[in-house]
């Protein structure tokens, strides 16, 4: 949310106060916005001091997708970016050690042999568990798109995420431009959100075709030089002006 909806949504919690409370989870004693950033947003921008409420549940990465997809239905390239932003709720437990008994007591009750099968298993159930993955697998889109998210939310410009996210744009069409100035970035977007291109590839091609001078720059262009000339260079020109004229008029 931005521009007028922000403002407008400032402005109904300035008349009528905040309707909902932010919803917070206090994570060792730092607060971490889990639902309403917002309406956190348009209280700051309001001057209203927010009411906030602790989340006392235990997955709060369900409840951070729940909160977004309750709200609209998400295309991919939405579901994506929320990925990456719930990703990092579980990054923080990737890094723990799993509870285990004596490594000697397991082996010697299971009785279980060490197999390539065994290994490729063990491997894809710690694939699934990485915050990555689990991030991907909780919004129901692909790892892979994820990955790409990832890099448009690291280094496009602030409004190229936001066209993602706002479903105007898709990381496809993000990942095209995002290795070039965020500047252009912007442009591009700009341009297809006012309706001069359709799709960012039309923007894209309007971009890299040369511009056309109007007949007004191109005799601006010819007077500047003209300027520049000598007394001598001056008496040449209109001599040849001269005779061109001539000629055309008798053709």
């Amino acid at each position: 949310m931005k521009g007028d909806e922000l403002r407008e949504l400032a402005d109904d919690i300035r008349k009528n106060g905040l309707r909902a409370p932010i919803v917070v989870l206090d994570n060792a004693g730092e607060r971490w916005v889990l639902d309403g950033r917002n309406r956190l947003r348009a209280c700051q921008m309001a001057e209203v001091e927010p009411e906030h409420i602790v989340w006392q549940g235990t997955d709060p990465v369900a409840y951070v997708t729940s909160a977004n997809l309750r709200r609209r239905q998400l295309r991919d390239s939405q579901l994506a970016i929320l990925a990456v932003a719930i990703e990092k709720l579980y990054s923080d437990d990737a890094g723990k050690p799993e509870k285990a008994g004596n490594g000697a007591d397991n082996a010697g009750s299971t009785g279980k042999k060490e197999t390539p099968q065994a290994d490729r298993a063990e491997g894809m159930e710690t694939e699934a568990r990485r915050p990555r993955a689990k991030a991907a697998a909780q919004v129901g889109v692909s790892t892979s798109l994820v990955q790409r998210a990832k890099k448009v939310v690291d280094q496009a410009a602030p409004e190229v995420t936001a066209a993602v996210q706002a479903g105007k744009l898709t990381i496809t069409d993000a990942v095209r431009i995002v290795d070039r100035p965020q500047e252009e970035q912007a442009e591009l977007v700009a341009r297809v959100e006012a309706g001069e291109a359709k799709t960012l590839s039309q923007a894209l091609a309007k971009s890299t075709q040369p511009a056309v001078a109007s007949p007004d720059a191109a005799v601006d262009s010819v007077w500047k030089r003209v300027m520049k000339l000598s007394r001598g260079e001056l008496a040449e020109l209109h001599r040849r002006l001269g005779d061109f004229l001539e000629n055309a008029t008798e053709k």
